[in-house]
């Protein structure tokens, strides 16, 4: 039987948990009134972000806060582009925009905790993509059911993203692995049932579930 040639699919950005108009809000609030980055820095770290320019913009105004500088589009222009990221998040016309945008700073505690559920959703779909490439890998079960149970253990105990890889690269990596199994049927990993056809089958149809899930 000829090896499986699939179409690879792309993650849709839309469908990943996200919310960069409340991200954005965040920002553009401790811009307009820095004293707003103390109602959210215990419960946000740079991770919960979800869009990369705003991690980079956040960061900069946490290490501007714990150095007890001022924070303002100046400050954070110039730490982004000491750390040689601001053309990275847009330059400083988008520092700017972010500002301007701001419409009112007194609802951050809100926006923070959209940021924070977005952020753990991520955080689940990369765990469990992340499980599901354990199954394929040649560790031990009982290893690989220890670094599972880490994974869940690190998000409901607020450990969350910042150690994660990214949603779309777990879950296209999982897929990678998937499709490896199914081409190379002899290397089938797992408990068997020693009866090769009804093996087959129990993967088949795991492999179709997981894909459709994906």
């Amino acid at each position: 039987m000829p090896p499986v040639k699939t179409k690879k699919k792309e993650i849709d950005e839309n469908l990943i948990p996200q919310n960069v108009e409340a991200e954005e809000a965040i920002l553009g609030a401790v811009l307009v009134n820095p004293s707003s980055l103390a109602k959210v820095s215990d419960a946000l770290d740079a991770g919960c972000f979800y869009k990369p320019a705003h991690r980079y913009i956040y960061e900069a105004m946490i290490e501007l806060f714990n150095n007890n500088d001022n924070i303002d589009i100046v400050s954070v222009s110039d730490v982004l582009s000491y750390n040689g990221k601001l053309e990275a998040v847009g330059g400083r016309a988008y520092i700017n925009d972010l500002a301007e945008n701001t419409i009112t700073t007194t609802n951050v505690a809100y926006y923070a905790k959209i940021i924070k559920e977005k952020a753990i959703k991520r955080a689940l779909i990369s765990a469990g993509a992340e499980i599901v490439s354990k199954g394929y890998d040649l560790e031990p079960s009982d290893a690989s059911i220890e670094q599972a149970e880490k994974l869940i253990y690190d998000i409901s105990s607020n450990k969350t993203t910042s150690d994660l890889i990214p949603v779309k690269d777990l879950v296209l990596n999982a897929y990678d692995k998937i499709e490896y199994r199914y081409n190379h049927k002899d290397e089938l990993s797992g408990v068997r049932t020693g009866f090769d056809k009804l093996d087959m089958t129990y993967y088949q149809v795991f492999v179709r579930v997981l894909i459709n899930l994906i």
